[in-house]
């Protein structure tokens, strides 16, 4: 809640418009007239505040003071506006029930307070995003009640969705779902598991009196407007007034009870449902062989194998296809850590250990200047993944560092580097955090996907001059030298995998991710 838009844009106006005199009024006052003051808030050079008025380029706070002050126009703007509008309906229609502004998620904290003063109901619309995995509602309860301290009063959500995109127009052709907000899923089933959780979370909240699905029918393809070009599947039913089925079923099922819910919280199941396809635990087709810090392993669909005296974890990595084997790169582990308040990203130098720990598993002890970093790997007859996860960092530094996260590294071999793409969804706010690269041939991808949804992971994988395959786990802590921090045994693990490239160009996840 940090925004000073109102400020910025009454800032670019001429200098004779009303906003831009209120402005420059409330920064001369909140300065009490010292303009010295606040070019040192702001990094300016202003003779007085007369002068600020014919700025048109609005100026970045460089200090607490700054956006205090900018602060108090937005809080000015907001009291009068609030104020202003419910006067006048009041005035008409003394009974009449303001219901505020429907903030779109969040809004500056003096505009959120003033809504409380005057509003019988603060609306907001959230469109957040749900954990699959285990049915949370990812960040609602906390940004609700903020929004209730903030204001004070009881809150309606007037707009929430996650549109599906297994959703087709009018023509049989997919539903784009390329604008518009919400978490995308794939299909409506995920839709209607959306749905009870958020509609569940909502009247689970005291403050909360109501909730407004958006919306009744899908936007078309072509989107609602040139000028509004929303075409995403929001609605119950498509343009041709077909249900969807699955999560007509979930509103008829959940809303009758929104009373209950609200009076008395149900008990939620918290245990975490692995995302990736299940696969034997026994250890036959699985090849583990090791020769000192050299050794392979080999599955009836990967081969992975060590055999540089590099610092990565496997120098190829290989999907069986109908040619043979297929490299497509190599993998390993990358530390972050801060030192004397510098960034250092530091893949390791060498391994300096491997052991099996069961029939499928290896551990790698694997060392740079900076960090000794353990990793367990998992393997699968016939799964086109294995798995991955830092276990413990040891510092290997002369001084205290900040452990900041470790990384997963898959990368694609590097006499195609210069021409492989990675993976985009498509679609904004995908329901799925995976990164891939995919190959400029059109016919397999590698890529990276988390056990489970995990707000300590992130996973982006882009390019610049060289490849980025940012499976991130977040730490942030402090390390003094030769101190180690231990992951929990619970730690999720990453899944590495090679796949095709299926016919709509996408990684083809079958065989990686659990049926729906």
């Amino acid at each position: 809640m940090a925004s000073h838009g109102v400020a910025d844009e009454a800032w670019r106006l001429p200098k004779e418009r009303s906003a831009k005199v209120a402005l420059v009024d409330a920064l001369r006052a909140y300065y009490s007239g010292d303009v010295s003051r606040f070019n040192q808030d702001f990094g300016s050079s202003f003779a007085d505040f007369d002068a600020l008025l014919a700025s048109a380029t609005p100026l970045p706070p460089k200090t607490d003071g700054g956006q205090k002050a900018l602060m108090s126009f937005v809080r000015l703007a907001a009291d009068r506006y609030f104020a202003t509008a419910t006067q006048a309906i009041r005035a008409e229609d003394p009974n009449h029930l303001i219901l505020g502004c429907r903030f779109a998620y969040d809004a500056p904290v003096p505009a959120v307070e003033a809504a409380g003063k005057t509003c019988d109901v603060v609306t907001v619309n959230i469109y957040p995003r749900v954990n699959l995995s285990t049915g949370a509602v990812l960040g609602l309860k906390e940004h609700l009640d903020e929004m209730a301290l903030r204001t004070g009063r009881p809150l309606f959500v007037t707009e929430w969705g996650f549109p599906g995109l297994d959703a087709v127009d009018t023509k049989g052709l997919p539903l784009p779902c390329t604008q518009g907000a919400g978490m995308r899923v794939d299909t409506q089933a995920q839709r209607a598991e959306c749905f009870r959780a958020m509609q569940t979370a909502l009247f689970d909240h005291p403050n909360v009196i109501g909730s407004s699905f958006f919306m009744y029918a899908d936007e078309p393809a072509l989107g609602l407007s040139k000028s509004f070009p929303e075409n995403s599947n929001y609605g119950l039913v498509s343009e041709t007034d077909r249900p969807y089925v699955p999560l007509v079923h979930a509103a008829t099922e959940v809303n009758p009870t929104v009373a209950a819910i609200h009076t008395n919280p149900p008990t939620f199941e918290t245990k975490a449902k692995d995302w990736l396809k299940p696969y034997p635990m026994d250890a036959a087709g699985v090849s583990i062989r090791i020769d000192g810090t050299r050794y392979s392993v080999e599955t009836r669909q990967l081969r992975l194998t060590k055999d540089a005296s590099s610092g990565l974890a496997f120098d190829h990595i290989s999907l069986r296809t109908d040619r043979g084997w297929t490299d497509l790169g190599t993998y390993g582990p990358v530390i972050w850590v801060q030192v004397q308040g510098q960034n250092v990203w530091e893949g390791p130098s060498r391994v300096e250990a491997v052991e099996t720990t069961g029939p499928r598993d290896l551990r790698l002890t694997l060392s740079g200047a900076l960090a000794r970093t353990t990793l367990e790997l998992r393997f699968f007859a016939d799964a086109p993944y294995f798995l991955a996860r830092v276990v413990s960092v040891q510092s290997t530094a002369p001084g205290p560092v900040s452990l900041r996260g470790t990384y997963q590294y898959p990368l694609w071999r590097a006499d195609e580097a210069a021409t492989v793409q990675p993976y985009k969804p498509g679609v904004p706010n995908y329901w799925l955090p995976i990164g891939a690269w995919m190959s400029p041939h059109g016919d397999f991808a590698l890529g990276a996907l988390a056990q489970r949804d995990d707000p300590v992971f992130t996973i982006t994988f882009w390019r610049d001059t060289s490849l980025h395959a940012d499976f991130l786990r977040t730490l942030n802590i402090d390390l003094a030298p030769t101190h180690t921090w231990h992951a929990n045994p619970d730690e999720p693990w990453a899944a590495i995998f090679l796949t095709k490239i299926d016919k709509s160009g996408k990684p083809d996840l079958t065989g990686v991710l659990a049926a729906p």
